[in-house]
């Protein structure tokens, strides 16, 4: 908020360092008096390390264990400026861009693009995430669009954010012609472009920093404005509430973006003046909003007062630019907003209110933790996308469809955590954060301390290995690890119900083929697994068609196939291969036929000499690959080879007095096997005893082995064969 006429005077008054410490000394002196944290400074300025003792500031923060942010200019970001600033954990930098590289030179200076975006580079090089800025005016509306792609398309940029810029100081003298209609279709703009970005797989997160924006995500079903009854605001404009800004000469605004002052520091005790103000007090009560009080919104959004103080002169008057009305969908949220409270509270009374808009406190997260149902919901709008919309649309009536009680601090805080994700990254499952990884764990043990069916706490496990399974794809995706290891991540995915049109999924996807079209089809091990995954989708068929000619080529003489053409046979790849074949509509044609009786050649031979835990599942799972007869001598002595080795806790190893003993991916091998022929033979308590041993030896729904994935992948694939068979009453 730069602005000429006060310029001047907030520089030849910039507060001396002495005077910082009195500042910070002051905020420490609130927090122990009160029990409350300032969760971070952010410095910014004009352009904060022009200061000359920067260093020693920044330095005091880190000494006191504060987190810190600065926002500036490219031009003071030297190598030895960033590295100091690495070195005392700053926790992100931001700057600005006002459209591309001609609009954005001429409103700031000559080379002021190039320089910003150089930056970004350097910034990385540090390990330091970046944020760019984007302050949307009518004069560079249009230019939103182009900046964010190519940010995101172009640059080693974190993270991008826009608000509505605000018209005060130098920027009072733009045109504001801004309009509802108008700014609602930007916005819709922002949310495509931004869903197009993630789905192409760039990996810039986009923030929804306007908080016009819910509007935009109510409208199509993916927010809904809960919040508890008893309640003030518990997230939307911080003004009042969770921020203040203290400018060079000490003045203090309720906002950086609002130039009305609110006290004075250090003069005056930073208690005095944000439990003090008037102006402060009065943002904290709808009854002073002239819109938004009365509004269904208002407890999670009241716009930016700081934006409509800048166009019409009054903080509190009605926005110009809300377009509530224009959307139709209406709540019953208004009708629970809470009254206001007296104005000459005291300073007790006041904390006590800010205070509960601080939601959830620690205590209330343990308390949502000891919740059952809390839990249970958690992990299933997580797991299923179309869970997860029902939920965002409406939570009450979802609650309710489900038969489920919840409070409403419970319901909120669930659609607040499902929220933050898409929020930022457009993503289907919420990242695995501190509260979500504490309900997996409490999950777990809801699952080992229960007298429940297996079934029941396989499922459980089975809905706490699919987050972990997104989230492997998602960093392969992101790291560009081998595609046939994240090919093989997104097919296990699928067989557990994940939404295929899911934007990670076609991400994948989109992966997959450019892999195939640049390299080709090349080895069996890309193949097979390229075509497990394709076969999901329709319009591959013609590549899948070249997948299966090309694995044709492959198989040996006799009757086996290898890494490549030429490779020995291998019993894993001839499994892998027919599995292949079957997904992809193969019949059993001669080259199945072929390949499957030299697996059970091998193995026989195998077998004799001590045999291998893996090669007598894969042979077992060929033969019960198609459909009819199968050559029952053969497979009753496999089945018994596998009965006779497992381990007394239930387990296999890779084969007799293996030194490394038990093993989650062999175990799961043999189970699946196991499965398919319990039909025909006495199963039930060895295939139990298994599940019971990998019950027993996971941590958060995963078992330790390298690569990570592998027996994270066969163990549920095993156990969501279990459960499928035991839905069908099969045992």
């Amino acid at each position: 908020m730069y602005d000429n006429a006060t310029y001047g005077q907030e520089k030849d008054n910039t507060l001396d360092f002495e005077d910082l410490i009195r500042i910070l000394n002051s905020i420490e002196a609130f927090e122990a008096k009160w029990g409350a944290r300032i969760a971070r400074f952010s410095i910014t300025g004009g352009d904060p390390l022009q200061r000359p003792d920067w260093k020693e500031f920044v330095a005091e923060l880190h000494q006191r264990q504060r987190r810190f942010s600065l926002m500036g200019n490219p031009e003071t970001l030297t190598e030895e400026n960033v590295e100091y600033l690495a070195k005392l954990g700053i926790v992100s930098f931001q700057m600005s861009l006002d459209g591309m590289e001609s609009t954005h030179d001429e409103f700031r200076s000559k080379g002021s693009f190039h320089h910003t975006i150089e930056k970004l580079g350097l910034l990385k090089d540090y390990a330091i995430h970046t944020n760019i800025m984007f302050t949307l005016f009518p004069t560079n509306a249009k230019e939103l669009i182009p900046l964010m792609r190519y940010l995101a398309e172009n640059t080693e940029a974190s993270s991008f954010s826009f608000d509505i810029g605000c018209f005060v100081g130098n920027a009072s003298k733009i045109e504001q012609n801004f309009s509802p209609k108008y700014i609602k279709q930007i916005y819709m703009d922002f949310i495509t472009e931004k869903q197009r970005l993630h789905a192409a797989g760039w990996p810039m997160q986009i923030a929804e920093k306007s908080n016009l924006l819910k509007l935009t995500r109510f409208e199509s079903g993916k927010y809904y404005p809960i919040s508890p009854k008893k309640r003030p605001p518990i997230s939307g404009c911080l003004i009042g509430w969770k921020s203040v800004a203290i400018l060079s000469d000490g003045t203090m605004l309720a906002c950086r973006r609002l130039p009305l002052e609110v006290g004075k520091m250090p003069e005056q005790s930073f208690e005095e003046v944000f439990l003090g103000s008037l102006l402060m007090k009065k943002f904290r009560r709808p009854q002073f909003y002239k819109g938004c009080g009365s509004c269904d919104f208002f407890n999670v959004c009241r716009g930016c007062p700081a934006n409509v103080y800048s166009m019409v002169g009054d903080p509190f008057a009605k926005n110009p630019l809300c377009f509530r009305d224009m959307v139709s969908r209406q709540t019953e949220e208004s009708k629970i907003t809470l009254p206001g409270a007296p104005i000459n509270a005291d300073f007790e009374q006041e904390f006590q209110l800010i205070a509960a808009s601080h939601f959830p406190t620690s205590l209330l997260r343990e308390e949502f933790l000891e919740d059952f149902n809390l839990r249970r919901v958690f992990l299933d709008v997580s797991n299923s996308i179309e869970e997860r919309r029902k939920f965002l649309d409406d939570p009450r009536d979802y609650l309710s469809s489900c038969d489920i009680k919840l409070n409403e601090d419970q319901a909120t805080f669930l659609l607040n955590q499902l929220c933050q994700n898409q929020m930022i990254k457009q993503k289907e499952i919420p990242s695995v954060n501190s509260f979500s990884s504490m309900i997996f764990d409490r999950m777990l043990g809801d699952i080992f301390d229960a007298e429940g069916s297996l079934e029941r706490r396989l499922d459980e496990l089975l809905n706490t290995t699919i987050p972990i399974l997104v989230h492997t794809l998602e960093y392969m995706l992101q790291k560009s690890i081998e595609t046939a290891r994240s090919n093989e991540v997104a097919v296990i995915l699928l067989e557990l119900g994940f939404d295929k049109n899911s934007l990670l999924i076609q991400r994948a996807l989109k992966r997959a083929i450019d892999d195939i079209l640049q390299r080709g089809w090349i080895g069996v091990v890309e193949s097979v697994h390229a075509l497990r995954f394709l076969t999901n989708f329709s319009q591959c068929k013609s590549q899948i068609n070249k997948g299966i000619a090309r694995l044709y080529t492959c198989q040996n003489e006799n009757g086996g196939i290898g890494r490549f053409h030429g490779d020995i046979s291998r019993i894993p790849l001839c499994f892998y291969t027919l599995e292949a074949f079957r997904s992809c509509g193969v019949s059993k044609n001669e080259q199945v036929v072929k390949m499957i009786r030299w697996m059970e050649q091998e193995w026989t031979k195998d077998a004799k000499m001590g045999g291998l835990t893996y090669k007598c599942g894969f042979v077992l799972l060929a033969n019960a690959c198609y459909p009819g007869d199968f050559n029952s001598a053969f497979v009753a002595s496999s089945l018994e080879w596998l009965l006779r080795h497992q381990l007394a806790n239930g387990s296999w190893s890779a084969y007799e007095r293996a030194p490394v003993g038990s093993d989650p991916t062999y175990t799961a091998i043999a189970l699946r096997a196991l499965i398919k022929y319990r039909r025909f033979f006495n199963l039930k308590d060895t295939i139990e005893r298994g599940f019971e041993w990998l019950l027993d030896n996971q941590s958060n729904g995963i078992w330790t082995a390298h690569p990570f994935e592998i027996p994270v992948i066969e163990c549920s694939r095993a156990i969501e064969n279990y459960l499928r068979v035991s839905n069908q009453s099969s045992f």
